[in-house]
């Protein structure tokens, strides 16, 4: 079970969606082990084995909440480096690791940013989430640090211009 309770407060930008992303399909009736060891479950080749849960936020400038998904399962491994929150990011987690996506567009631009934070065992390191663990996440989102965060990706759609003197043509092709 994760539990999400977020504070969304960013200048500029606007909330429009909460993910929880790389969620498995399917769930074992055991815990999935090798020789008595915890094994990655589900298999991380195979993309079908995960899915995004995709909440649409309710009414522009929903700005908090409270979230909760029920899920199976997603051994993806811990790295024992990692001893900074910021460094549980897109780049360098495991594949398919099980992570909540906010997304937001910015009110003064074309721009969408995008805020991972990754679910597991702590906040550092650990990418695993088990059967039968409540996962209660609270994160406040905010435009006050100065800090750099990895988590957060910017995405730019194209821009396309159109010569202002050319006219439209007045059919279609069927």
């Amino acid at each position: 079970k994760v539990v999400l309770t977020y504070n969304f407060d960013v200048a500029d930008a606007v909330l429009s969606q909460v993910v929880l992303a790389d969620v498995p399909t399917s769930a074992p009736f055991v815990e999935p082990a090798v020789d008595g060891v915890l094994s990655f479950f589900p298999e991380g080749a195979v993309a079908t084995n995960f899915t995004d849960n995709v909440v649409a936020v309710e009414g522009a400038g929903t700005t908090s909440g409270t979230l909760t998904w029920y899920v199976s399962d997603n051994i993806r491994g811990a790295v024992e480096e990692f001893t900074e929150q910021s460094l549980k990011n897109p780049a360098s987690a495991p594949e398919h690791s099980t992570h909540i996506k906010f997304s937001a567009n910015a009110t003064n631009s074309t721009k969408i940013y995008h805020y991972s934070l990754y679910v597991g065992e702590d906040n550092c390191g650990d990418f695993n989430v088990y059967r039968g663990n409540t996962y209660n996440i609270t994160v406040n989102i905010d435009d006050k640090g100065t800090e750099i965060d990895r988590r957060i990706e910017v995405e730019t759609p194209p821009v396309i211009i159109i010569d202002p003197w050319v006219e439209p043509a007045n059919c279609y092709m069927v």
